[in-house]
């Protein structure tokens, strides 16, 4: 099941990278929205004058959230972004959220990437909230359509799978290494094929998922690779920013 979401999540991105809009999974890129209360009227928390409540009763999605963030209305009661880091809002279909981060703002972010050194990579965090019947009707909705995701991939574990117990909650824990090519090209000469890095926590309640994973991607590297020794140097990102998430 986490799978399907993250072949999902890269179609959007593969979509949104053609025409140059910000990243994300389902991602929508908006402009910065700034309110002192969340859409269900809670009193939320600022940080370099951001506002990090929920979804504003506009809609708009913000970009560039810096702090800590709460959404009640997805369950997360607390979540610290990791320092220095910024995140984007984004729907996950119709009952879900994602919050995708990136180490700076993002023209920071899109400045390092034109610009980075041999052998470097920029990590991307997202926080995945995704409601179990909408994911259940997409792909029955896909099954009967007989659509298929444009990617195949081939996935190994680096780590063997565990578990661990993180403010009351019990979370797997799976890290992967993964190639995904193009069934079909788009173009001649255009090819969204890449390698992934991935480090996953996910929690299942009764009804919602909630991952926060990292990724490291081939799409977002120097030399447009992945090594393996590139975990080691941001995991301690995500084992952190875990610690700090706190959902019903």
């Amino acid at each position: 099941m986490l799978e399907n979401i993250l072949i999902s999540s890269k179609n959007s991105i593969k979509s949104h990278y053609i025409i140059f809009i910000f990243f994300g999974v389902f991602m929508i890129g908006n402009t910065v929205f700034n309110a002192d209360t969340s859409s269900d009227g809670n009193e939320i928390s600022n940080n370099n004058n951001n506002s990090n409540n929920a979804f504003a009763q506009t809609s708009e999605f913000r970009q560039d959230i810096g702090g800590k963030y709460t959404n009640p209305k997805y369950g997360i009661i607390e979540f610290e972004i990791p320092v220095d880091w910024f995140a984007t809002e984004s729907m996950n279909g119709d009952n879900g959220i994602v919050l995708t981060m990136i180490p700076g703002t993002t023209e920071e972010f899109f400045t390092r990437l034109n610009t980075l050194p041999d052998n470097e990579t920029l990590p991307i965090l997202n926080l995945v909230v995704q409601d179990k019947i909408d994911l259940r009707e997409r792909q029955l909705s896909s099954s009967m359509s007989g659509s298929s995701s444009s990617f195949s991939s081939e996935c190994t574990e680096l780590i063997s799978n565990s578990t661990s117990t993180i403010n009351g909650k019990l979370f797997q824990i799976s890290t992967m290494k993964c190639s995904m090519a193009d069934k079909e090209p788009i173009a001649e000469s255009i090819d969204f094929g890449h390698h992934e890095i991935t480090k996953s926590y996910k929690y299942d309640s009764p009804t919602t998922m909630y991952i926060l994973q990292l990724v490291l991607s081939s799409d977002y590297s120097s030399n447009k690779m992945i090594i393996e020794s590139y975990l080691s140097k941001f995991e301690p990102v995500i084992d952190n920013a875990i610690q700090t998430l706190r959902i019903n």
